[in-house]
């Protein structure tokens, strides 16, 4: 289970590093 917490929190990370990038390049596309 330790391993299959550590891929989740990976990916959640991930996940979050690419949605803040995205929020980025919009908000500069719009600015």
């Amino acid at each position: 289970m330790p391993l299959a917490r550590h891929i989740l929190v990976t990916i959640s990370e991930q996940l979050y590093t690419v949605y803040i990038r995205g929020n980025d390049e919009v908000a500069n596309g719009t600015g």
